[in-house]
């Protein structure tokens, strides 16, 4: 069976919404002034913070989106104020630096209440270390240094529900309980959850059901050496009920109509998902420690989700 083709339907709003994406007209809401400023009475030692979280996530927005070092995001916020004759102070960039460390960023998805098939993967995210063109003429150092960016995203919508950034040596299966508990707030109703082959661990399917209610298909497939529960060496090992079953089935049906049947295939929306995040933010992170990297990927993941709001094709198979 070939590649279904698919056609996009709202073609012209879709067209206006991705001129929208790069129009330079910024506003601001009524009640800046109100919430720039942290008014909150605070004792003790360092009691002397001046800006609040709203003006630290609205400048390292700003930074992450134009790709501008520290004092020049400084810079262009303020040049940015005096033309629009606003009455605002600019946090300096090294207060940007460190505030970044303990900034709580949300990623404003709105609630849903109706079904939802949701995808979860991982990507790698470089520090630091030498570029593509270096490796390939010279080979790899050993000073590399990466982040493993861990997704959860709707099918359907293609938002991201869920973000966590870990270091390279944690494995995709130790994430599953973090990601899926912040996507559970915004999703309710998730019906079916689906990930690759490195998710194939009883754990995994444990932590979805606990946080699905137990209402959800998961669709792992199961490794090629999987065995049932009852045919393993020792059957006293803990197990789960469903992916049991994935793996009967696999062995019935075989994997590839057992993708085709449950609709593994969507799960490459996560990867779509993390090619949309490297194309328009880059492969790379502009922050040194773990916690401001942190805050820096939600900053990007919520921008894209903003994105994807302004502008969203629908796109229907078109029938050969």
């Amino acid at each position: 069976m070939g590649k279904i083709p698919y056609q996009t339907r709202n073609w012209s709003s879709y067209n206006e919404g991705l001129k929208k994406r790069g129009s330079l007209t910024v506003w601001l809401s009524p009640d800046v002034e109100e919430q720039w400023y942290d008014l909150e009475d605070r004792n003790g030692r360092g009691n002397d913070r001046k800006y609040s979280d709203y003006a630290i996530e609205t400048m390292a927005t700003m930074q992450a989106l134009l790709k501008l070092p520290g004092r020049q995001t400084e810079g262009f916020l303020g040049s940015l104020f005096t033309l629009m004759g606003v009455n605002l102070a600019v946090p300096e960039h090294s207060t940007l630096c460190r505030r970044m460390a303990k900034l709580s960023v949300n990623l404003n998805i709105p609630h849903k209440s109706e079904g939802c098939h949701v995808v979860i993967d991982s990507t790698g995210l470089k520090v630091y270390g030498e570029g593509e063109w270096k490796v390939r003429q010279h080979g790899k150092e050993k000073r590399r240094t990466w982040r493993k960016l861990h997704l959860c995203i709707d099918e359907s919508t293609h938002e991201i529900l869920s973000a966590e950034l870990t270091t390279s040596e944690v494995h995709d299966c130790e994430c599953v309980d973090w990601v899926f508990e912040e996507a559970a707030l915004s999703r309710s109703n998730i019906v079916q959850a689906s990930g690759d082959g490195a998710y194939d661990q009883h754990a995994t399917y444990d932590s979805i059901e606990d946080h699905t209610q137990h209402n959800a298909t998961i669709t792992i497939p199961p490794r090629s050496n999987a065995v049932l529960a009852e045919e393993r060496d020792n059957p006293n090992l803990p197990f789960n009920e469903q992916r049991n079953n994935n793996v009967e089935l696999v062995n019935r049906l075989g994997a590839k109509e057992w993708k085709e049947q449950f609709g593994y295939h969507r799960r490459s929306i996560a990867e779509t998902g993390m090619h949309r995040f490297k194309k328009i933010h880059g492969g790379g992170l502009a922050r040194i420690t773990l916690a401001r990297q942190r805050s820096e990927v939600r900053i990007k993941c919520r921008m894209l989700n903003q994105m994807i709001e302004i502008a969203r094709p629908i796109s229907v198979p078109v029938a050969l």
